[in-house]
């Protein structure tokens, strides 16, 4: 990871700068929202009705922002999202100042801060695609993951105190001065131009997504590698709502479980970010995702197997390195395979099914735990990242000789983008 930055210091210390200011920024304002929504009469149902609204807008727009990020360029789409967040944010955070937490406005800027949110990183990942070489993604991949995991502890720690002491309106004033220094930050960053031939390409959008669409039926079996590769991060985000009720009802533990929880998953995390740096270099990305996600499902099924409160930790501990080191080898899969012209599209493609599968699985669990003990639901999703890790193992053999199919039909990064 060092010579990342000895090579590289001037693209990616304004990444991790902007990255950080947007993590911590937005991060406690989506804490703060949720919490003054709830503690409001009629908050829950308000809730209920932002997180439908989020996640259904997110699932339609998905593939639309992977086609803007694949045709316009994508330094001055992060400066154009974080000077809109900031704006819109700093709007709602003198409304709110003025009417008293307006509802409308905190469910509004939820709805944008989450929009904001998930469109900056999909550009990020293509930006990040043309700005590196091919021989750093890895270290690139594993130090932005470790920033991640950081800045998560950074805003838990923050959001105890602040959403406690500190106005509604102010936290989101503040938000919007994390924009404005993140938006600084990019403007570090240097051009990246197109070559003519595929700047002046001027399809309308909905052919964009029509071009990555027919990418994704043509790599079926990249795609359910990636896809399946995928499901260890669905799997945390249905966990924060299954492990609170599996630690209160089956390991009869207290609140301060809830915590170790965060600090065990959170220290895997870094762990394996360190780690899998060095495990994709002796093996490449391909089998180290194969080996990471082998061990998230390993760690999960145990916790199904095991009523012990410190075993669960250990398992979280295994959790949050299987799941780092899963995401750090897919995404620098993604960078080696994918062609550069389309990687935005593709990315979103994913991130869409993603969402719909994470919010199928959720619905589900939620109507199991009405009927039987939460230990079930985490024995179903163990089942299921068994078989998707069974659909990984026996593709992968696959992808190795694809890759080769694709590069020798020309299909490189360099024609694309110059560095």
């Amino acid at each position: 990871m060092k010579s990342i930055f000895r090579e590289s210091k001037n693209k990616i210390i304004p990444i991790l700068l902007s990255d950080l200011f947007t993590s911590v920024g937005s991060g406690i304002t989506m804490i703060a929202i949720p919490w003054y929504l709830v503690n409001q009469p009629g908050g829950e149902k308000v809730f209920g009705l932002l997180t439908i609204i989020s996640t259904t807008a997110l699932f339609l727009l998905s593939p639309y922002f992977g086609a803007v990020i694949d045709k316009f360029s994508q330094k001055r789409l992060l400066m154009l999202t974080e000077g809109f967040g900031a704006i819109i944010t700093l709007l709602l955070g003198i409304l709110c100042f003025l009417t008293n937490y307006d509802q409308i406005a905190m469910v509004t800027l939820s709805v944008i801060g989450t929009m904001i949110t998930t469109f900056y990183y999909q550009v990020r990942f293509a930006l990040n695609q043309s700005l590196f070489k091919k021989e750093q993604y890895n270290s690139l991949n594993s130090t932005l993951e470790i920033q991640t995991q950081g800045a998560s502890l950074l805003v838990g720690a923050l959001a105890t105190v602040a959403v406690e002491t500190i106005d509604i309106s102010y936290i989101l004033i503040l938000n919007s001065v994390a924009y404005l220094v993140s938006l600084t930050a990019l403007t570090i960053l240097p051009n990246i131009h197109r070559k003519k031939a595929v700047a002046d390409v001027k399809n309308s959008r909905w052919k964009d997504i029509q071009e990555g669409f027919n990418y994704v039926k043509y790599e079926k079996k990249l795609m359910l590698f990636l896809l399946c590769a995928f499901m260890p991060f669905i799997a945390v985000m249905v966990g924060n709502y299954l492990f609170p009720v599996f630690i209160a009802q089956y390991l009869k533990a207290n609140a301060s479980t809830m915590g170790l929880l965060n600090l065990f998953y959170s220290s895997g995390a870094i762990i394996g970010s360190i780690i899998v740096t060095y495990v994709v270099r002796k093996i490449g990305s391909l089998n180290t995702t194969v080996i990471t996600m082998l061990t998230y499902t390993l760690a999960l099924v145990c916790t199904v197997i095991f009523n012990s409160v410190f075993l669960f930790l250990v398992f979280m501990l295994f959790c949050g390195a299987g799941n780092s080191g899963t995401r750090i080898s897919r995404n620098t899969l993604m960078m080696e395979i994918i062609p550069q012209d389309i990687i935005g599209r593709v990315n979103g493609f994913l991130q869409a099914a993603g969402l719909l599968m994470r919010v199928t699985l959720v619905f589900i669990f939620t109507l199991i735990n009405s009927m039987v003990n939460v230990r079930v639901s985490l024995l179903v999703l163990s089942v299921i990242l068994v078989l998707s890790f069974i659909i990984v193992f026996t593709t992968r053999k696959g992808i190795t000789n694809h890759s080769l199919t694709i590069t020798e039909k020309g299909i490189d990064n360099s024609n694309v983008i110059q560095k």
